[in-house]
Formats: structure tokens, sequence, C-alpha cells
């Protein structure tokens, strides 16, 4: 290697130093909670707070609501399969009553077969 380049690589290196001081020479640093009133983050309003406190609270009805309509919509379903449960159940029972009262479609005078 030459010692020109090394000159060269060597100035670049220092040049590169230099500008990272001048930056942070003149960028002025503020406090913490300086930084905040002057950039405005993570500053929050009052009418901020208030409308973020009303959509929390409308979200949470809502996921409420949602549930409730979940579990009275499995409670019809349960009631709905007992329901079917018992009729079917029932159907035996019943069309051996009919037959016995006469009610039923064997002794019943308006049964197609007495036309």
């Amino acid at each position: 290697m030459s010692p020109e380049l090394l000159y060269l690589g060597a100035g670049i290196v220092v040049a590169l130093i230099v500008l990272i001081l001048l930056f942070k020479a003149t960028s002025r640093q503020a406090e913490p909670n300086e930084a905040l009133i002057i950039s405005g983050l993570g500053a929050v309003t009052l009418s901020q707070a208030e409308r973020d406190a009303r959509i929390a609270q409308a979200e949470a009805e809502a996921r409420e609501t949602e549930l409730r309509a979940t579990a009275q919509a499995s409670q019809v379903k349960q009631a709905a399969a007992a329901e079917a449960q018992a009729a079917k159940a029932r159907g035996p029972q019943r069309r051996h009553a009919e037959r016995h009262e006469g009610t039923g479609p064997i002794n019943n005078r308006e049964s197609p077969q007495f036309w």
C-alpha cells in the first residue's frame, strides 16, 4: 500500500469525525420533559382523553352486547334441541294414544279410507 492511500483514508476518517462533532455541537438536546413541551409528542389534551374514554366505553358495551347475544342464541339453540328431543320421544306415545282414543288417522272418520 502506498502512503498516499493511507493519508487519504486517514483524512476521510478525520473529516467524518469532525462532521459528527460539529453536528452534535450545533444540535441542542432538550431535557425529557422539555422535549414533550417543544415537540408536543405524547401530550394529550383533555378533549382527546375524553374522546378516547368514550370510544373505549362504547367498544366495551359492544363486546358486552355481542356476548349477551351469543349467550341468548346458545340458550335458544339448547331449548330448541331439548324440545325436539322431547317431541321425538312423545311421537310414538302420541300415535299409540291416538289410535286407542279414536282420534288418530286410523279411526278418524275424516280419514281417506272412510270416504
